[in-house]
Parts: C-alpha cells; sequence; structure tokens
C-alpha cells in the first residue's frame, strides 16, 4: 500500500524525553521531607507512565497543573508521606519548571522529515503531551515548520490509543487511514492505537527491546529515524 502521509509521535520519537524527565523528577524528589529519593522519583515515574500511556485517553480534558498535582499526590500518598496543599503546590511548580527544559531533537529527526517531505509526503504530529507544554516544546525543538497538522488531546477532546485521535490526523490532512504511517516508540499508544485505526504502524525501537508478547505487533520496526525512509520505500 502506498503511503502519503507520516505521522509522528513527539517524546522519545523526535527528542529523548524520558531522560530528561528522570532528571527533573529526581531534582523535586529530592525536595520531598522525609521520604527515600530514588524511592519517590521510582513511583511518580510509575504512576506518570502509567497516566499518560493507559488513562490520559479516559479522562475529560484538564489543566498540566491539576495533573502534575494528581501525579505528586498519588506518589506521595503511595509512599506514605504527609502532605500539606501548599506543599503539593510546590511541588508540582518545581516540577513544571524542570520540565521547560527541552532536549535537543535526535540527530537524523530533522533530515528524516526533509528527505520525506522532499518526497511529496504530508506530515503531522500526534502526541499525548498537552498544548501547556507541547506547543512551545515543539517550537524550542525547531521542526514545527515540518508539520502539516499537530494533534494534541486537550485539542481535539481524544488521545492516543485511541482511533479517533488517528482518524482525525488523516482527516486533517487530506488522506484515507490505509495511505498513513505512523511512528512512535509506546507498543500501547502508538503501535496498539495506529493499528486499530488502519495505519501502518512503525515502532521507535532504537534500543532494539523485545517486544512482550502480548503487544501489539508493529507492520515495520526500526532503530533510527532514517531507516523510515528505507521502510517506505519497500
Amino acid at each position: 500500500m502506498q503511503i502519503h502521509a507520516v505521522l509522528f509521535d513527539l517524546d522519545d520519537t523526535l527528542c529523548d524525553d524520558t531522560g530528561q524527565m528522570f532528571e527533573s523528577i529526581r531534582a523535586v524528589a529530592g525536595l520531598v521531607p522525609g521520604g527515600d529519593p530514588e524511592a519517590i522519583a521510582e513511583g511518580y515515574w510509575r504512576i506518570s507512565h502509567r497516566f499518560w500511556t493507559y488513562e490520559i485517553h479516559q479522562r475529560p480534558p484538564e489543566s498540566l497543573e491539576s495533573i502534575r498535582e494528581m501525579l505528586w499526590r498519588q506518589t506521595l500518598e503511595d509512599a506514605g508521606i504527609a502532605y500539606s496543599p501548599a506543599e503539593l503546590v510546590s511541588l508540582a511548580a518545581h516540577y513544571g519548571v524542570a520540565r521547560e527544559k527541552t532536549p535537543p531533537p535526535f540527530a537524523d529527526a530533522e533530515p528524516t522529515l526533509v528527505a520525506l517531505k522532499a518526497r511529496g509526503l504530508r506530515l503531522g504530529i500526534v502526541t499525548n503531551g498537552v498544548s501547556e507544554s507541547h506547543v512551545g516544546k515543539l517550537a524550542r525543538l525547531g521542526l514545527g515548520h515540518h508539520f502539516d497538522t499537530v494533534l494534541m488531546p486537550d485539542q481535539t477532546g481524544f488521545a492516543k490509543p485511541d482511533p479517533r485521535q488517528f482518524h482525525l490526523a488523516c482527516q486533517r490532512l487530506g488522506v484515507l487511514p490505509e495511505h498513513t504511517a505512523h511512528v512512535g516508540d509506546s507498543l500501547v499508544s502508538d503501535v496498539g492505537g495506529a493499528r486499530n485505526a488502519g495505519l501502518c504502524a512503525i515502532w521507535y525501537n532504537p534500543e532494539n527491546k523485545p517486544r512482550p508478547g502480548t503487544a501489539s505487533e508493529p507492520h515495520h520496526t526500526v532503530q533510527t529515524l532514517a531507516d523510515i525512509l528505507l521502510v517506505l520505500s519497500c
């Protein structure tokens, strides 16, 4: 099937978000009095990963501030640490400041986008990040001008892996799902979501991790973004 458009996830697909996130979590975990910073950091990571991967598409849109306060509240409660409302707000605020630091895009991100556009393909971003953080993030990455549409859950009312988010992206690009590929690092949000929506699912797996047997099977797997050019040539 000929591909006319390619959709991309943003975090950990076009840039290293996990590394920066861990750095921010550890910095804030160290501010919690009476707690083990490493255990708190691991707890926040686990709860945050579950929310952004499995829960965000089931919840109504809410502010990023309220989401972060909710995640830190769950982390502290799970760790058995008492806190005041003011302390919770302060932790979430410190975390928000730390997360504003944006790592550079992966080295092959922009060359790959340029090459895809040169082939006449339309490009889009489908991220579960909300506009409050990710509009600025995309601008700081310097990649926004390559994309014909950008979809974020608080703007559309949908989030990956909901097929409606992928279908809306295809509609905006004027292409059919079967003529569209989606590239992302998550087997749940990206691969599973794209497959269920009828798109060609490309798993970005730079560390060559084994795929759990219960996870959705991608149509293609790439270890570099540049490999997408080879995959779409076959």
